[in-house]
């Protein structure tokens, strides 16, 4: 079957489905509590928002796993996962436990201020 007649056969669907809709529509204005609607809601998906995936935050090594294959699993790049995980030269051990998500920011750390003297007075 040719593209042309799939779309047809789509688009005489899709009317005759818009069709009824509207003629059990008018039948439900007449008299609300007699009608039956036997017309399949439709949701707009584009709308919903998937759940966020669970946040992993590290991955033990087994045997097989490159810095590369773990870094596209979890939607990272090579750099990230190098980085948070003081890797040198892309090398890994097995049982070894990389960090692939980014480290929280702890908000509560201060750091302190150094501390100067006063500047000094000249006696006069």
């Amino acid at each position: 079957m040719t593209l042309k007649k799939k779309l047809a056969i789509f688009a005489l669907s899709l009317s005759s489905l818009f069709l009824t809709a509207c003629a059990e529509m008018d039948t439900q204005d007449e008299n609300p509590e007699l009608v039956e609607s036997s017309v399949t809601p439709v949701i707009d998906n584009s709308q919903v928002v998937p759940p966020p995936p669970p946040v992993v935050e590290y991955h033990i090594v087994k045997r097989g796993d490159t810095v590369f294959n773990i870094a596209k699993r979890y939607g990272r790049n090579v750099a990230q996962i190098t980085a948070w995980n003081r890797v040198k030269h892309n090398r890994i051990r097995l049982g070894q436990k990389l960090r692939v998500a980014p480290p929280v920011a702890n908000t509560t750390t201060t750091v302190p201020m150094k501390k100067t003297a006063p500047p000094k007075r000249k006696n006069r």
